[in-house]
């Protein structure tokens, strides 16, 4: 098959996590053996320079277009109304995907993530005829109150899709309620680098401090609010537990300023961020994964740790469900510090019940890029042949 990804981008030195996910399965996808071409147009407003125009670049068997406008359409695009956002990202769109389809001629479909990428890739099915599958594990779309402007987005787009797919069961179900759309659920996958770096459940030392870890964004939706004050109420001992978050972002200061008021500078660190190998290395070198969020349509960094050999205590927040069973950790409800304190403690002395190398393992299984991969293949080739008929 040849593929067209419609994607946010593709990561980078500077921001490494943009457009991850897509790239997990653009690999995966290659490696049985289809041909991959990346198209996304960036309009985002940022403070570093880009190139104007149609960019093109080869990496790790996969070529890439880019299309950049200007930073003006970042600020332009945030004032307008979503109708008209979405009309200008489509006519950019076209003018990159005629440009494509020149030197890499005319895909079997178009494969795109994010609702707003979508509706652009529904603009060349409706001018050249090619089938669509759109993706969605935007966090916007796993509220239970769902904006009126990003409502009737997805109603005007969903309903066109060839198929439509969603990463976690509760993102299933939401979209269902709210669009009667009905999709197929395919998990986001662990990056291989996690599974062939995260050579870490054999060198897990059990005993002595038990060193818990969370990774994400410092934003009010990671819960990290919540987790400090879990931890100001935990009964442990203090010398027997430290809790490392990595990570930034616009609620370090508030976080920085819980850890003052309760005392807690000796237990909880802020690392900041890191790229995806000091994400390996900081979770192989801590014992238990934290996820403290209030909505997650999956949570891939949860499967990330389960990679790494490490046992999670996670939320009830929307896509964790997929994830969570009674071998690889505990779930607690969302923005409840007491039961979150309550899963630390029981983690801290159950914790030896863990086998991490069982942990890593069931992780590979259900999530690698294999697996997610043929899933993906599966669904693509019936849609292509449903296209043709």
């Amino acid at each position: 098959m040849k593929i067209y990804f419609v994607t946010r981008g593709w990561p980078s030195e500077r921001e490494p996590q943009w457009g991850c996910f897509e790239r997990d399965q653009a690999l995966a996808l290659k490696k049985l053996g289809h041909q991959v071409v990346v198209l996304s147009v960036d309009v985002r407003f940022r403070w570093y320079s880009r190139k104007y125009g149609i960019t093109k670049d080869f990496q790790d068997g996969i070529t890439r277009y880019n299309f950049f406008a200007g930073s003006i359409w970042g600020r332009v695009l945030i004032s307008t109304s979503i109708s008209l956002h979405v009309k200008i990202r489509r006519l950019f769109f076209l003018y990159l995907f005629k440009n494509v389809i020149k030197e890499e001629g005319v895909p079997d479909l178009l494969y795109s993530h994010y609702l707003q990428n979508t509706s652009m890739a529904l603009a060349a099915k409706q001018k050249y005829g090619i089938p669509v599958i759109g993706i969605e594990h935007w966090s916007e779309l796993g509220y239970e109150n769902i904006k009126d402007g990003i409502k009737k987005w997805a109603q005007n787009t969903y309903k066109d899709l060839d198929q439509l797919l969603t990463v976690s069961s509760a993102l299933q179900e939401n979209i269902l309620k709210n669009f009667g759309v009905n999709s197929v659920v395919v998990n986001n996958m662990v990056g291989n680098d996690f599974i062939e770096l995260a050579n870490c459940p054999q060198k897990h030392i059990r005993g002595g401090k038990l060193k818990f870890v969370t990774v994400g964004n410092l934003i009010p939706r990671k819960g990290l609010d919540y987790l400090i004050e879990s931890l100001h109420i935990l009964t442990l001992p203090k010398d027997s537990w430290e809790m490392n978050i990595v990570g930034d972002g616009p609620e370090r200061n508030k976080l920085t300023a819980l850890i003052d008021k309760y005392n807690l500078h000796d237990n909880v660190k802020l690392l900041g961020a890191k790229d995806r190998k000091g994400v390996i290395e900081t979770l192989c070198s801590n014992d238990v994964f934290v996820l403290a969020s209030i909505s997650e349509t999956f949570g891939v960094v949860v499967i990330e740790a389960l990679a790494c050999g490490l046992p999670v205590i996670v939320t009830d927040c929307g896509g964790t469900k997929d994830i969570i069973n009674s071998q690889n950790g505990v779930m607690c409800p969302v923005k409840d510090p007491q039961r979150l304190a309550e899963c630390f403690t029981y983690m801290m002395n159950h914790y030896q019940n863990y086998d991490s190398v069982q942990i890593a393992a069931d992780c590979q299984t259900r999530f690698s890029s294999d697996s997610i991969g043929k899933q993906l293949e599966g669904i693509f080739e019936e849609v292509i042949r449903k296209n043709k008929q």
